[in-house]
């Protein structure tokens, strides 16, 4: 964005609004694997984590809204030549 701004930034918004969310929830996923059973309790700060995480995934809109958006704007990009 810095730049190319925010309009010429869009693809990169929109596939980051796809992958940071899923990493976020994929990381704090691993941890509470690594805790055990642990990780499901309210004793550790990761099965609420988890489910913000998977709150935001949702909260702008599923994944798949956005990786339609990201494909049609690479699709327009070389369309156009």
């Amino acid at each position: 964005m810095d730049e190319v701004g925010a309009k010429g930034a869009l693809d990169m918004i929109a596939a980051s609004k796809t992958s940071v969310p899923l990493m976020a929830q994929t990381v704090i996923d691993r941890c509470m694997q690594i805790h055990g059973a642990g990780g499901l309790t309210a004793d550790y700060f990761m099965a609420e984590a988890f489910s913000y995480a998977r709150w935001c995934r949702q909260a702008d809109g599923p994944d798949q809204v956005h990786m339609m958006s990201l494909g049609k704007m690479v699709i327009a990009r070389y369309a156009q030549g």
